[in-house]
């Protein structure tokens, strides 16, 4: 094919054995071997960290891979990522309640979340295949209802609930913390078994937001934003 302005292109040409070798040096290689040594030098010293360090941070408790985990620093590590507290809620003759920051939303379409749930809380026998649920995030003013749920010394069944104001959910009538930041009625589409703990997908039926800040939780202690 010829180019626009009618002119032939130019014969190929070989290049010859100094340029052929040039172009398979890789990109960004250093030409000078001074330098070339030097890399390799600060190559071999991070090696000799990362060998130290067991490929880790040196930065705190270090884990190597060869170590078993340690159960209490890997729940000191997972509490150094704030989250929102919700209370997570069944009714009828089983009544019950339960404070849980192990909540995260999993799809709009079809609209989904996930509370993950300890396989020895009373919790877990209640959330079978189709059970109807409420999750209800807390505000920040709702500190002691945190704390409330997740005292184990509390009265059973609805008696728990006599406690704080409650609104019975739109659409299956489960009891949700009146006051909270956000509800969302659900019912159990799927349960995967995680170690000690169960994921719990929900199907969100209804929900309902209103403003405020959200109450945190983060190093074993509650919290909040400090915006208004």
């Amino acid at each position: 094919m010829i180019p626009d302005g009618g002119r032939p292109p130019p014969p190929c040409r070989r290049p010859g054995r100094s340029e052929f070798l040039w172009r398979l040096r890789p990109a960004g290689r250093p030409k000078n071997r001074n330098l070339e040594g030097r890399a390799r030098g600060f190559r071999s010293e991070a090696e000799a960290d990362e060998r130290a360090t067991g490929g880790g941070h040196v930065s705190g408790q270090v884990v190597r891979s060869a170590q078993r985990v340690d159960s209490r620093a890997l729940r000191d590590a997972f509490a150094s990522f704030a989250t929102g507290v919700t209370v997570v809620t069944v009714g009828g003759p089983a009544a019950h309640g339960m404070t849980a920051n192990s909540f995260a939303s999993v799809s709009l379409s079809p609209p989904l979340l996930l509370v993950c749930v300890h396989s020895k809380a009373q919790m877990h026998g209640l959330l079978a295949s189709g059970t109807a649920f409420g999750i209800s995030v807390l505000a920040e003013h709702q500190r002691d209802l945190a704390a409330y749920f997740s005292n184990p010394g509390r009265p059973t069944g609805m008696a728990q609930f006599r406690c704080t104001a409650t609104v019975p959910g739109s659409h299956t009538g489960v009891p949700l913390i009146a006051g909270a930041l956000a509800h969302f009625e659900c019912e159990v589409r799927n349960r995967y078994e995680a170690g000690d703990h169960t994921i719990v997908v929900g199907h969100v039926c209804s929900l309902y937001r209103s403003g405020g800040s959200p109450l945190l939780f983060v190093s074993g202690r509650y919290g909040h934003t400090g915006t208004h």
